[in-house]
């Protein structure tokens, strides 16, 4: 399953640029192909994923690598699949991604031209930027490849053009469409939820508010669009030191009372049994 704390976007065409990204720390870097690379400089981007891809890697060997392509359909989206052969990544970030068949149909080129090179198959992570994608969403996830959605839920984009949201800090307007994102990957095996992204670059406590909220809704990571977000974002969806005593006391208190016959404790004032156990398990496993 692949799972980032932070995605980092860096428009594909400004080379040097990955290379330096991959320095902030972030756990993945989006490549971008769509909306960050004007029409001139599109085929400029494709030649230049390659090297771009290859010198983030070097820096940092372990750091996730996803594309995002132009929308699905169009003739710059299957130029950007072309040139993905000669590149490998770990994930297809699809743009308005709004039907099922639209992801399987991308998930059988991708697989066709993977395979075809000798490379693994890229995962597909959709963006969910439209009332009808929304919709969809729990169909979405259980598409065979779909690997994570991500839900826009920022000022004046394409999303809030199509609910028709005004933006708040507070997030209330898009809290629905937040959770069900989270419902719709969290009910499908290896289906990550991610949400995106804070627009204001200099408010980092704003940043860290909103990604807390996302934390504890049951997002595991965030697309950035500036450096300045990466370490802000993954402390906030990784665990605290405290956090961590406390799940591993938990652990070793259920454990201590279950050599005794004992199947429920009460730790640190608090009822718990082994349904507590797992999932302290599970996050700390995760760290998230």
């Amino acid at each position: 399953m692949l799972h980032y704390r932070s995605l980092l976007f860096v428009p594909a065409h400004r080379e040097g640029w990955a290379l330096k990204a991959a320095r902030t720390g972030t756990d993945a870097l989006i490549l971008d192909l769509e909306d960050a690379v004007p029409p001139a400089a599109k085929e400029h981007a494709r030649q230049a994923l390659a090297a771009q891809v290859s010198e983030a890697k070097q820096e940092v060997p372990g750091i996730g690598i996803v594309v995002r392509i132009n929308e699905w359909g169009t003739a710059e989206a299957d130029l950007d699949v072309a040139a993905l052969a000669k590149v490998g990544v770990d994930a297809v970030m699809v743009p308005k991604l709004d039907e099922p068949r639209t992801a399987q149909d991308l998930g059988a080129v991708l697989a066709y031209v993977a395979r075809s090179e000798g490379r693994r198959v890229p995962g597909i992570i959709g963006i969910l930027e439209s009332a009808r994608a929304i919709v969809n969403a729990s169909a979405l996830a259980a598409v065979d490849g779909v690997h994570g959605l991500a839900i826009g839920a920022a000022a004046d984009g394409d999303t809030a053009r199509s609910v028709g949201y005004r933006w708040t800090a507070t997030g209330v307007e898009t809290l629905t469409m937040r959770s069900n994102t989270v419902l719709a990957c969290r009910s499908v095996a290896g289906c990550v939820p991610y949400v995106g992204l804070w627009q204001d670059i200099e408010d980092l406590e704003g940043l860290r508010s909103f990604a807390m909220s996302n934390r504890e809704l049951g997002f595991l990571g965030q697309t950035l669009i500036h450096p300045s977000h990466v370490a802000v974002v993954n402390a906030a969806f990784s665990l605290t030191s405290a956090e961590v005593d406390f799940y591993s006391g938990l652990i070793d208190a259920y454990q201590k009372a279950a050599e005794s016959g004992v199947g429920a404790v009460v730790y640190r004032g608090q009822h718990i049994d082994l349904a507590h156990v797992t999932r302290a398990r599970e996050l700390l496993r995760a760290r998230v």
